[in-house]
């Protein structure tokens, strides 16, 4: 009978102090974040419709990145954007982590079924909800969406608000499509050599503000850049000048399958151009395509021919 009386005693008291221990944990405090307005966001290209709601979205340490698991390349898109946040802000964003560390406020990048989203441009991609504790992007080529977050991001963190850094990020909604199917720039490497970590650079730019094509100008005149195995005379010549008299170069197969992969991942299509009847000297010249015979042929200033 005692035995019992205290065996109750004991449980009773335990769970007195659970409930108590549970009770006196600290709430975290509400952040009470400044005031702001989508609109005035400098956005390029400026998006078809903004809707702003005057508050903002607390990136900080506590943040994570999750993306939807049927929805294919997405997880690669979440690592992409944190990638590039790392690099801005000096951030580390965990993306589709379990348990790693204390999670307060999530971006949540996901493929929506929203009927708001068919229109009649097959291309509508972005719709951006930020809402003061969470980010969600649906549709169905998220990158777009991750570029307009980058440009929101500011370079600056936010001292005043919390112990911890947060960067305030506008909220609203914001709904956009291309006006153009194809959004592209060229790069002509042909006159002017750029190296394989260059033309990376040029496109992480182009990405930024959401082109989708490169039009790679490898040959002309004053250069051949793409490796041709069975003629190898056109990169070792023709690839050894360029335009002012720089020592040029060339992209070997290897160069140029890495240059379209890294495109591709920033779902960007590289477009090659050879100009044959611009660079008919250097095919002339160092091929032999024809049999015609040159006077004491030069290359000067990135120019290969009789002159």
């Amino acid at each position: 009978m005692i035995r019992t009386i205290l065996i109750r005693s004991l449980f009773f008291l335990s769970l007195g102090l659970v409930v108590l221990a549970c009770q006196s944990e600290p709430k975290k405090p509400r952040i009470k974040m400044p005031d702001t307005d989508l609109t005035m966001s400098s956005l390029i290209p400026k998006p078809v419709k903004i809707i702003p709601t005057n508050s903002a979205f607390a990136l900080d340490q506590f943040t994570a990145i999750y993306t939807s698991k049927s929805a294919t390349g997405f997880d690669k898109v979440g690592e992409f954007l944190a990638e590039k946040l790392k690099a801005k802000i000096d951030l580390d964003i965990p993306v589709n982590q379990e348990g790693t560390h204390t999670i307060d406020r999530v971006i949540y990048i996901n493929q929506s079924d929203s009927p708001g989203l068919d229109t009649p441009k097959p291309t509508n991609y972005i719709l951006t909800k930020i809402p003061s504790s969470s980010m969600q992007t649906p549709r169905k080529v998220p990158l777009e969406v991750s570029e307009t977050l980058r440009q929101l991001v500011p370079d600056v963190s936010n001292d005043t608000l919390a112990a911890q850094r947060i960067w305030p990020i506008p909220s609203g909604k914001i709904t956009d499509h291309p006006n153009f199917g194809y959004r592209g720039a060229m790069l002509d490497v042909a006159r002017h050599f750029f190296s394989v970590e260059d033309v990376k650079k040029y496109i992480d730019l182009l990405s930024y503000y959401k082109f989708n094509g490169l039009h790679l100008h490898l040959s002309d005149d004053q250069g051949w850049r793409i490796e041709i195995k069975s003629w190898p005379k056109l990169t070792e010549v023709g690839g050894s000048t360029e335009v002012g008299g720089g020592e040029g170069g060339f992209y070997t197969q290897e160069d140029y399958k890495e240059i379209v992969r890294y495109a591709q991942e920033r779902y960007m299509t590289i477009i090659p151009r050879n100009r044959y009847a611009r660079a008919y000297q250097l095919c002339i010249r160092f091929v032999s395509l024809f049999k015609w015979q040159w006077k004491d042929p030069k290359i000067v200033h990135g120019y290969a021919g009789r002159l």
